[in-house]
């Protein structure tokens, strides 16, 4: 047991400190530069148009004339409101970590700076428009 303990609490110890590494490495200008809301467009229509729909309402996309069947109800990224209950990390987390209880699932083919990027725009559609 203490032999399990000694390996546990430094691997541990470890994913935490790098699960923040992105965090703290993240520059807070990159969310208000065009380039990286450009990139997190063209993310957005690749990635994440089927589930959160073209306008970013959060009404799904329809599939060979079906509509998909979610858990959960993907937030309207259009609306002021929940733009002002949201924070970039938490934008960033729900992207790179999935969220429980839904049908959003993590999204670890994209790296860390593509994460930001669409993060970036995620927080600009209600400013812009999708």
């Amino acid at each position: 047991m203490k032999r399990l303990l000694s390996v546990a609490i430094p691997v541990i110890l470890w994913l935490g400190i790098c699960s923040c590494e992105a965090e703290q490495s993240f520059p807070a200008e990159r969310l208000h530069s065009t380039q990286a809301r450009n990139h997190g467009k063209a993310l957005f229509q690749k990635h994440c148009v089927l589930c959160h729909g073209k306008r970013a309402d959060g009404k799904a996309a329809q599939k060979s004339g079906r509509i998909l069947l979610l858990r959960g109800h993907p937030p309207d990224f259009n609306n002021p409101v929940w733009r002002k209950k949201v924070s970039a990390l938490k934008v960033f987390k729900a992207i790179r970590d999935g969220v429980r209880g839904t049908s959003m699932r993590g999204w670890d083919s994209l790296n860390d700076e593509e994460k930001w990027d669409l993060t970036a725009y995620i927080l600009s559609i209600h400013e812009q428009g999708p």
